[in-house]
């Protein structure tokens, strides 16, 4: 009997406490008050650092994979993606484009912040993803798999991809890039020239991984200046 009548107590004051809660989130609606944030989702380096079997990285945050026939796709990695807070746009060069390693193969867009994707290869541009014309979201949420943005073909693979990583060296030079980009973010608050009137770090939440859209936090300045650095 004492159990029951503790069970029935708790019950009841869970009851009084979600339509207090209620109440409380109506009143805060009608009076314009912001409602609470969720919490933000916790991250680990291992999502902006999973790169599929077979993927060659190279400095830039352009990824190269081989296609049977002899071209190449060429996409960007999850740093950039996540840096932009996701893709609007996708602008790729033309087919019948020729480039030459460092050149503009794309430029992705997120509001009023852009980023050139450079080509790791020389060679021709032979065809465009079609999905990254009508669907840039789509490429941000899936940068490997369907996410290549160009295919080439290429001149001089056997040294480019000498340039390039692979494997385990993919994921040690995107782990160790997260670590340049944090150093980065420091120096720009022990400047004092952090854009939001808080310590840079304070845009690190998960042990140094930069948060979801930091391009959009930082100054036009210090957003060229983050770009000339890593892409």
């Amino acid at each position: 009997m004492v159990a029951i009548l503790i069970l029935a107590t708790i019950i009841t004051c869970l009851t009084v406490d979600y339509f207090a809660e209620r109440s409380a989130l109506k009143r805060a609606a009608r009076n314009g008050a912001s409602l609470p944030e969720r919490p933000v989702s916790v991250r680990t380096p291992e999502d902006l650092t999973r790169v599929p079997a077979g993927v060659f990285v190279g400095p830039g945050h352009a990824w190269l994979e081989l296609e049977p026939a002899g071209a190449v796709r060429v996409g960007v990695d999850r740093v950039p993606v996540s840096l932009l807070g996701g893709l609007e746009t996708i602008e790729a060069v033309p087919v019948g484009t020729v480039v030459r390693p460092g050149d503009r193969l794309a430029v992705l867009r997120q509001g009023d912040r852009d980023l050139e994707v450079k080509s790791p290869v020389e060679g021709t541009v032979t065809a465009i993803n079609p999905i990254a014309a009508v669907n840039a979201a789509r490429i941000g949420q899936e940068p490997f798999e369907n996410g290549w943005i160009v295919s080439l073909m290429p001149r001089d693979l056997g040294g480019t991809l000498r340039r390039l990583f692979v494997a385990d060296e993919a994921r040690a030079f995107l782990r160790e890039e997260l670590g340049h980009l944090r150093d980065f973010l420091v120096g720009l608050s022990f400047a004092g020239r952090g854009a939001l009137g808080v310590p840079a770090m304070a845009t690190l939440p998960d042990g140094g991984l930069p948060v979801d859209g930091l391009a959009g936090r930082l100054t036009v300045a210090e957003w060229n200046e983050l770009r000339e650095r890593f892409f």
